[in-house]
């Protein structure tokens, strides 16, 4: 499928790492090799130039003893692609020199004081290295701030959030900068009524300082677990795509187009297609697929409505559409949806 990656067997899940190494982007992902449903999860692995042509590679990371590899992120650090990623209630790494062959680090593990403790993004901030960390901790949903120079010593720096709104726990965190205001996203265990949630404000390196509320993402039912890579001037964000609805088709998981978040002039978070799309002639002004009128902006399949959503005046659309799923950007990003068929 053009512009929307898919195993080739097996099962996938949520992206747990993008990074640009040696000339190419490095996805991975949560994968299932033995079968079209979650079980024993490795850690899948993708290559693409321009996030439209995708190589699959062989899977990156096996679990031990039956186990599974879980959610987490990618680096690129001294010229080695480093993986970080959940195993249990434990934080683990592993490098690489080629991209390709991955060997597990001289740093231990990691583990939190708390029910849950998943998904470790690491990013650079300055001269020194921050892990955020999805928590649970007494059925309260939070996010841990870890800090190292070297992507081995890792030392607790604060909780950056912790706040029953969102449920039990959080997946997925990501925090970056969109022009002079820091993004802190994740995706909440509670239906609110996206799961998928971001707030704006400022971000020292200790503590995260919201400026207004915390919002949904988008308005569509099908984005979960994004991950956010900031690169070359731009954040670039991949999803996971699956459909919960069906027994079939891309219900065994499948990425999000590439997309762009950044803030427009009234300092609204607004999330476009990549500039690769707008390259290749993937975004479409014309729908075959989403329809506005009397109010209503709807998205229907072979007579089947899979969205309805009322606005009060028609909106500026732009969609990336496939044979089994559409993504609709409207008024220049402010809203999303993304519906699989």
């Amino acid at each position: 499928m053009k512009c929307h990656y898919r195993v080739s067997k097996g099962w996938m899940s949520a992206p747990c790492g993008i990074s640009f190494f040696k000339g190419k982007y490095h996805v991975f992902y949560q994968h299932n090799p033995d079968a079209p449903r979650w079980g024993y999860m490795h850690w899948g692995h993708c290559v693409t130039s321009d996030f439209i042509t995708y190589e699959e590679l062989p899977v990156a990371l096996t679990p031990y003893d039956g186990g599974s590899y879980l959610g987490g992120s990618s680096i690129v650090a001294g010229g080695r692609l480093y993986l970080f990623y959940t195993s249990g209630n434990e934080v683990l790494s592993a490098v690489s020199e080629d991209g390709i062959h991955f060997a597990d680090t001289e740093f231990g593990a990691l583990t939190g004081d708390c029910e849950y403790f998943m998904d470790p993004h690491v990013i650079k901030y300055g001269e020194r290295y921050l892990m955020l960390v999805g928590t649970g901790r007494h059925h309260v949903a939070g996010i841990s701030l870890y800090e190292s120079s070297d992507l081995v010593s890792w030392h607790f720096v604060s909780e950056i959030l912790s706040d029953l709104r969102f449920g039990s726990h959080i997946e997925s965190p990501n925090l970056f900068k969109a022009d002079d205001k820091w993004c802190l996203m994740f995706t909440s265990s509670r239906q609110l009524p996206s799961r998928n949630i971001c707030c704006l404000g400022q971000f020292d390196g200790v503590s995260f300082e919201a400026e207004g509320d915390f919002f949904s993402l988008e308005s569509g039912p099908d984005l979960y677990n994004p991950y956010v890579l900031q690169e070359s001037g731009r954040n670039l964000m991949l999803g996971w795509y699956y459909d919960r609805k069906s027994a079939t088709g891309i219900s065994k998981g499948m990425l999000t187009c590439p997309r762009e978040i950044r803030l427009d002039k009234a300092g609204r978070l607004v999330i476009v297609p990549s500039s690769e799309l707008y390259d290749n002639r993937l975004v479409k002004n014309e729908s075959s697929y989403v329809s506005y009128d009397n109010g209503r902006l709807r998205v229907v399949f072979e007579k089947r409505t899979i969205f309805d959503k009322a606005y009060a005046a028609l909106p500026d659309i732009e969609t990336v559409e496939e044979a089994e799923c559409c993504e609709a950007f409207l008024n220049g990003g402010v809203d999303n949806i993304t519906v699989a068929f």
